[in-house]
């Protein structure tokens, strides 16, 4: 009998991935001059649960190619059954939506909207060269679209498409035995390097225009990425880049 464990649902939701979406959702609105109260709280955690939602449909989706690249993972390590695992997605999903109909209809629609388009990513666009990574960007940016702050969504934008493509490069066995068209199996290593490249770039002139105090801070980080990728070094490479835009999110606050 399979006996499942907090601690494999808190994996399967990435629980520190949700988790930085609710605080970046907080500090936006702060950092936009907004009082930390009920509404920015209940957007919060809609967002922990959004994200929540798109992790483990993403398991769910991804079970036969993480049986290949990260066999730890709760489902295909038999920590979660597929059932339990796609029911949690579905409660996550629908919680999102009851705490953004707490705010408003349109902040409920919102977080609707986020859902299915994390569904549609995960279903149809994983395997589409480059859409698919522009679609969980665009996803990763919109705890800022709330708080109307251009500049996070574009520095959040640029660093999470450039950490999907590491992580597409990563998984380019397990996706090339499926039959997964990502972009380094379509354009090469090469290249999808190269574009990584230019979205770190295009991030840190973005930083250097809107706060040069970030360009500082973050700069080392996302050197040292670039370094670990040119090492092949890819999850470590991904981790810098998960830091560097905590760094840049702090900075705002000076």
């Amino acid at each position: 009998m399979l006996v499942t464990t907090p601690i494999a649902y808190l994996s399967l939701f990435r629980i520190f991935n949700a988790l930085f979406a609710g605080l970046a959702c907080a500090a936006g609105f702060i950092i936009s001059k907004h009082s930390l109260d009920t509404t920015v709280c209940l957007y919060s955690l809609a967002f922990i649960c959004s994200v929540a939602f798109a992790n483990a449909h993403n398991d769910c989706s991804d079970y036969k190619i993480d049986c290949i690249n990260r066999p730890s993972r709760p489902l295909p390590s038999g920590k979660i059954s597929y059932k339990a695992a796609l029911f949690a997605a579905c409660f996550s999903f629908l919680l999102s939506i009851l705490l953004g109909f707490c705010v408003s209809i349109y902040a409920a629609m919102f977080f609707a909207c986020i859902g299915f388009c994390s569904f549609i990513y995960n279903k149809f666009l994983k395997g589409m060269p480059l859409v698919g990574n522009i679609a969980v960007a665009l996803l990763t940016s919109s705890p800022f679209i709330v708080s109307n702050l251009p500049q996070l969504i574009f520095f959040s934008f640029m660093l999470t498409l450039a950490r999907e493509l590491v992580k597409d490069i990563e998984d380019i066995k397990g996706d090339s035995s499926l039959g997964i068209k990502t972009l380094p199996l379509v354009c090469g290593v090469k290249l999808s390097l190269a574009l990584v490249f230019i979205c770190q770039a295009l991030c840190l002139l973005a930083l250097a225009f809107w706060k040069p105090i970030a360009l500082f801070a973050v700069a080392p980080f996302i050197a040292l990425s670039v370094y670990l990728a040119l090492k092949k070094r890819w999850r470590h490479s991904q981790t810098l880049l998960k830091i560097s835009m905590a760094i840049g999110l702090l900075c705002y606050f000076f």
